[in-house]
């Protein structure tokens, strides 16, 4: 055996060595992944026919729909519809602003987001424009507490002051021209 193979040799026992004991006393590292804040909103009209349905007579679907969050509007492109999807394994929000979704069932909802589930919002507010002279406001709140190791996230939703789950329902009204002057 030469010198360089025992060179090598003994350094790669050095290293085994070394690392058990690094390793010892340390724990498995999780790391946690939260679910995006989603704002979901339905929007029916008294009879309870959803005005984002373009099979309702006066619907909201030609109306100039935005959304503000944060002093930025988000206008509905209302062109294309996109399907609810299941929850994807890594939920890394991605903030698209306001779009037009369809559920499983295929009733239209608003949806605003994502918002980023594992930072903390206090009062985070959106501000929905219906395009007709009305507005709405949603309020959320989102942030995440420890117990033992496991994170606790609390969420808390409130459209026009009142706590409402999510997704949520706006029952609208037609507003009339004598309302909007």
């Amino acid at each position: 055996m030469n010198l360089k193979n025992i060179i090598n040799i003994t350094l790669s026992l050095i290293g085994l060595i070394l690392c058990s004991f690094s390793c010892e006393g340390v724990e498995d590292v999780a790391i946690k992944d939260f679910s995006p804040v989603e704002l979901k909103l339905y929007v029916m009209n008294e009879e309870g026919y959803n005005l984002l349905d373009a099979s309702t007579d006066n619907n909201l679907l030609g109306n100039n729909i935005k959304a503000i969050n944060n002093g930025l509007a988000y206008s509905l492109d209302t062109s294309t519809i996109e399907e609810e999807r299941e929850a994807q394994p890594v939920n890394a929000a991605t903030f698209y602003g306001l779009k037009l979704m369809k559920d499983k069932n295929g009733e239209p909802y608003v949806c605003i987001g994502e918002f980023d589930g594992g930072r903390s919002f206090d009062n985070e507010i959106v501000t929905l424009d219906w395009g007709d002279g009305s507005y709405s406001t949603i309020k959320f709140d989102s942030r995440v507490s420890w117990w033992k190791s496991e994170p606790i996230v609390h969420r808390f939703f409130f459209l026009d002051k009142e706590t409402v789950g999510n997704p949520m329902t706006l029952y609208k009204r037609k507003i009339t021209e004598k309302e909007n002057n």
